[in-house]
């Protein structure tokens, strides 16, 4: 029988596990472009889906490379065995325990890292634009939710919108919003995206959806899509 590893605060056996809040090792890949588009330039953080590291997200998306503005690509701070043969490890932004707690603590950590990114890179904080794939979708949705970050926009690619979010749809303000989703996703189904746009612009949003034929991914042509979306946003106003 596989062992539980849901356990209470209190146990009944005399003692209680506590929470320790402790420095942690945190990982992020940095594209900084030869040439900007504006100075100070727009900032993308990008967001990886679950069992994705940022180097091969990085890689993934490196058609926005050379688009005038640099990305920061966190790296999820929980790691699992992803696969035996070959070896591999992957990352993923929530946990089944404590989730709401994990949420909490990833929210912290974005927000310092792109307060670091800052020294590194001067960029302009009323352009941020947060874009997440997956799970990292979800997570850009809760990042640009929480105030922390006031994006420019949010690119959501092949996600959903949480429940923890729609309950909340009119208490923070709208920001532009671009759904990109295929028609065949197996992971994600589209009709989860559609409900997402009929919410958003339900509260005001602005949103434009890109939907492909195609299943759980980002198709060259639609991140090519970002970049001109980006753009519009950050030389049109």
């Amino acid at each position: 029988m596989a062992p539980s590893y849901d356990i209470p605060a209190d146990t009944g056996e005399g003692f209680a596990v506590e929470r320790l809040v402790i420095d942690y090792s945190a990982y992020y890949a940095l594209h900084e472009p030869e040439e900007i588009m504006s100075d100070p330039p727009p900032l993308l953080i990008a967001l990886h889906g679950y069992g994705q590291s940022c180097r091969n997200f990085m890689r993934m998306i490196r058609v926005l490379h050379h688009r005038g503005f640099p990305i920061v690509a966190p790296q999820a701070p929980n790691h699992f065995r992803w696969s035996e043969e070959p070896p591999a490890v992957g990352f993923a932004w929530v946990t089944e325990f404590e989730p709401e707690r994990t949420i909490q603590d990833v929210v912290g950590y974005i927000t310092r890292l792109v307060s670091e990114v800052g020294e590194k890179r001067p960029f302009d904080p009323d352009k941020v634009f947060l874009m997440g794939f997956s799970q990292g979708a979800a997570l850009a949705y809760r990042l640009a939710s929480q105030g922390t970050i006031k994006p420019a926009g949010v690119i959501a690619c092949s996600g959903k919108l949480t429940e923890d979010i729609t309950e909340r749809l009119g208490e923070f303000p709208a920001f532009p919003t671009l759904i990109i989703h295929g028609d065949e996703d197996d992971s994600v189904p589209i009709d989860e995206a559609k409900e997402a746009a009929a919410q958003l612009r339900e509260h005001g949003f602005e949103v434009e959806t890109q939907y492909f034929e195609g299943q759980h991914l980002m198709p060259i042509d639609k991140i090519e899509y970002i970049a001109e979306w980006i753009r519009k946003r950050t030389t049109d106003t």
